[in-house]
């Protein structure tokens, strides 16, 4: 087999985690950098990326890519009964549409729904609530490790 044919069948068969595999062999005997070999995969693996560069789907950009806004608060922004209404809220088909995850809740700030609307939860809740929709926020992201806002009360619960 000559060069030109071994090099076109390792394009054939180099991938990302082959091509690890032999780059952690090659740092640890010492020989990074200094065989032809590890050469000819740096080029090839050059020529792939420009082939997936110039590859026209990925500009397939058009601008039209939905975006969402989420205020994102500490969990010490709510009582201890906003926490337990969202818990019953959570997942069901109530009144709210409230999402749990392990670290919080997500609630959907409904574009039909003014704060007062939200009259089971705290004063907090319901500010917490208006700031979100001036903000043309789309869910209220509540989290154990969320922001805590001076200019917010705070609940030990």
């Amino acid at each position: 087999m000559t060069d030109e044919d071994y090099f076109k069948s390792v394009k054939e068969i180099v991938t990302p985690e082959s091509m690890l595999k032999e780059l952690v062999k090659k740092i640890e005997d010492g020989t990074f950098g200094h065989d032809p070999y590890y050469a000819k995969i740096k080029e090839v693996m050059l020529e792939q990326a420009k082939e997936v560069i110039k590859n026209p789907q990925h500009d397939n950009h058009d601008g039209n890519h939905e975006i969402q806004r989420d205020l994102v608060v500490s969990s010490r922004h709510i009582t201890l009964n906003d926490k337990e209404i969202l818990e019953g809220e959570s997942n069901s088909s109530g009144h709210y549409v409230v999402y749990e995850y392990e670290y919080g809740f997500y609630v959907w700030v409904e574009p039909e729904k003014q704060w007062v609307d939200y009259f089971h939860f705290s004063p907090d809740f319901q500010h917490l609530i208006y700031i979100a929709k001036k903000l043309n926020c789309q869910y209220l992201k509540i989290d154990s490790d969320g922001n805590e806002y001076p200019d917010l009360p705070l609940h030990d619960w």
